[in-house]
């Protein structure tokens, strides 16, 4: 028998001399539900009892295995352990298994979510609720407050505007009479304000606007949105109709204060005049 020869160092090898490593299996998913503690095959990716020495699928060794752990979310969630069942007792049917409270507890936590999550939007892009929302809140807080009782009108004790046409100073809107205005000229104080004091202290629940030129209600633009400061750093902001009916608002968060400022973010257009106007505003506390 002829002797092969040796072959040269750099040469090539007969395709018939050459050997081929077949490739590597990639890991197939496991066939159960991982468990905190599972071993989790290198060559399968199955998942094994944490007492097992070889993969259940495949046979491999298991001394490098990886050890499965439990997400966050399922640590805070219980779970029902397995039923361990007596001697002769069988297992159940599925018509007859118990209620897995674990998916209850996940199906609720998600609605809850969801309903949170709708109802932050809903808060934040629709004034009419986010002002039902905050006089409800402004009520439960007052309450706890020993804030709660009828409230009385509070009397303003200084008054002064960042901007007013003549004979329609600021004053004007506070002085409880609705056949006098504040006017402010938009082309001037794009965004007038009124810092309006009281003569002590006080714990304000609610604010009144009375909208537009006293004499010809839509003659001049009115308020839209207006936004309100109180003198202890809190702030709220309102959204008026466009109408010249009164118009009354919970406030929040204003107690223990000696004034507000307001201040007119928006308004309803007019087609005729450019100063803002307000017939009246008043305030009201309770002791």
């Amino acid at each position: 028998m002829p002797v092969q020869p040796a072959a040269q160092p750099g040469a090539v090898q007969p395709a018939e001399l050459r050997t081929r490593l077949p490739p590597k299996p990639a890991p197939a998913p496991p066939s159960k539900q991982l468990n905190s503690g599972d071993l989790i095959c290198g060559q399968c990716g199955e998942g094994n009892e944490p007492v097992r020495k070889f993969c259940s699928r495949c046979g491999q060794s298991l001394a490098t295995a990886t050890v499965a752990s439990t997400p966050w979310y399922r640590r805070i969630i219980p779970r029902r352990k397995p039923k361990v069942l007596a001697a002769g007792e069988r297992p159940r049917g599925r018509a007859g298994a118990g209620v897995d409270f674990g998916a209850v507890l996940r199906i609720v936590r998600n609605v809850v979510l969801v309903l949170i999550l709708v109802g932050g939007i809903v808060y934040g892009a629709v004034p009419p609720v986010r002002d039902a929302v905050n006089s409800q809140v402004n009520t439960v807080v007052q309450s706890f407050n020993g804030t709660t009782g009828t409230p009385v009108p509070l009397q303003a004790s200084s008054v002064q505007a960042s901007s007013a046409a003549p004979g329609h100073n600021g004053d004007r809107a506070t002085d409880a009479y609705i056949n006098t205005y504040w006017a402010a000229p938009l082309a001037q104080d794009p965004h007038p304000k009124l810092a309006v004091g009281f003569p002590q202290a006080a714990n304000v629940t609610a604010i009144l606007f009375i909208s537009g030129d006293a004499d010809n209600y839509r003659a001049e633009p009115r308020p839209k949105l207006v936004h309100i400061v109180f003198s202890n750093g809190g702030s709220q902001d309102v959204t008026l109709a466009d109408t010249n009916k009164q118009q009354t608002f919970t406030l929040s968060g204003a107690n223990g204060i000696t004034g507000v400022t307001i201040q007119i973010m928006s308004v309803y257009t007019s087609t005729s005049g450019n100063a803002v106007s307000i017939t009246d505003i008043e305030f009201f506390a309770k002791h």
